[in-house]
């Protein structure tokens, strides 16, 4: 289960991907009530409006706050009242499924869970969990001439939508997508306070959730993130030991840095958003290279191409996780900037004639658009995380005049014409990634 909904979890006792029958019961023992987030099902309907049925439900709960449908649980006057274990099915699944894209515009993002009895693993409940939506409205369609029809879940039932409030989420719906835009440029302006070292500039990545989750700013959720910082962030390569991580307050967000004796941040600045948007910056040694041809004798601050893509995918997984972990789940914007000297360029470990190009120097104000993400895809596979940084990375490297970003394939694999020396290469998270030439 990779959608995440905090609302739905804390009603049913759980995160969604461990629920199991002990919580099931918790639910009937308690007469949980129907909700605008949750529905009981004592059974499929197999009655001859039954795509229609399930279609509407879908949409209701994405026209409103997501939510989740029990499929096997019998209720009386809106409470659970009993367990009603169903037969689990491949081919029921995919028939909800397809009623899910084939009856609702545009599709909701919905996810399906199995919860087998303790008494037999083929029969038990059955979980379809719609996520909160930011493409609203959806619409429910029986066939493609068909009219559509708008409704969303209100408490226990479900209503249809007034002319006016179809045309408000609609332009609520193009409006989100200016305000995300944004919110992403003033995420970013986290980068403004770094400040350059000798041999080093800054990678920074921004992220904003497409849907915005909840990340609570407290003691408690900051002395998680400083434990985190040292146990899991510092072993990951987040911070090298210079100084110890340090997590402080912030305005509707918790900053996290190492700081040198003079206070000055250093290897890496992190900003967690109360809304599940991040900022993530990385330093990058630079040493002075020929980021030309060897045959040109230019010497400039050179910022390695293999050490460029690990430092972005590190700082793209973190910000994910911190979005996943605030609730968010689907699509989010993201873009990747550099904070370097003028004259810096673009370079390689090693100068393979036959697909090395010559690097322009990076921009000053360089300002790449932002792209489309899905979280999940960031914390899936090693290989996945690689494609997700070989996309953010592409408008530096074109800009720089680089037809591609050299280090990776645009199948995530990894190319080892930069040679074993390519920090990339020996980066022991990738060991399962696949290797081939240029």
């Amino acid at each position: 289960m990779t959608i995440s909904h905090r609302e739905l979890e804390e009603v049913l006792g759980g995160q969604l991907s461990e629920l199991d029958w002990r919580h099931l019961s918790t639910i009937v023992n308690a007469a949980t009530e129907e909700s605008e987030i949750l529905d009981f099902k004592q059974a499929f309907d197999q009655g001859p409006s039954a795509d229609m049925e399930f279609a509407k439900d879908l949409c209701a709960f994405a026209n409103a706050r997501g939510g989740a449908l029990v499929f096997g649980v019998r209720e009386e006057n809106g409470c659970a009242k009993e367990i009603t274990p169903i037969e689990f099915s491949q081919g029921k699944e995919q028939q909800l499924r397809s009623w899910a894209h084939g009856r609702v515009f545009p599709s909701p993002e919905i996810e399906i869970q199995r919860i087998p009895s303790v008494d037999d693993a083929n029969r038990g409940c059955l979980l379809v969990v719609v996520a909160r939506s930011a493409r609203q409205p959806h619409a429910v369609q029986k066939e493609r001439d068909a009219g559509l029809r708008y409704v969303v879940r209100v408490g226990r039932d479900t209503r249809t939508l007034t002319e006016s409030e179809v045309a408000q989420r609609y332009g609520e719906r193009f409006s989100g997508v200016e305000a995300r835009v944004e919110r992403i440029a003033a995420v970013g302006k986290a980068q403004l306070g770094l400040r350059l070292e000798d041999s080093y500039c800054w990678v920074t990545l921004s992220l904003v959730p497409e849907v915005p989750g909840r990340f609570e700013i407290s003691s408690s959720t900051l002395k998680q993130l400083e434990t985190r910082a040292r146990q899991i962030d510092s072993p990951r390569g987040l911070f090298r030991g210079v100084g110890t991580p340090e997590v402080r307050a912030g305005l509707r967000r918790a900053r996290l840095t190492a700081l040198t004796r003079e206070g000055k941040p250093f290897d890496g600045y992190f900003e967690f958003h109360s809304d599940g948007a991040a900022f993530a910056g990385r330093q990058v040694f630079m040493p002075q290279g020929r980021p030309q041809l060897p045959v040109q004798n230019e010497v400039a601050p050179t910022i390695l191409g293999s050490s460029l893509c690990m430092e972005v995918a590190r700082c793209l997984r973190r910000a994910a996780e911190h979005s996943k972990g605030a609730g968010c789940s689907g699509a989010a914007l993201a873009k990747v900037n550099v904070v370097a000297p003028p004259g810096t360029r673009l370079g390689l470990t090693r100068y393979e004639a036959l697909f090395y190009h010559p690097s322009d120097p990076v921009p000053e104000r360089f300002d790449p658009p932002s792209i489309s993400i899905v979280l999940d895809e960031a914390l899936s596979t090693p290989q996945a995380l690689m494609v997700l940084t070989r996309l953010l990375l592409l408008d530096l490297f074109n800009v720089c005049g680089l037809p591609d970003v050299n280090p990776i394939h645009a199948d995530g694999s990894l190319n080892t014409s930069e040679g074993s020396e390519s920090s990339l290469l020996q980066w022991r998270d990738l060991n399962d990634v696949p290797r081939r030439p240029a």
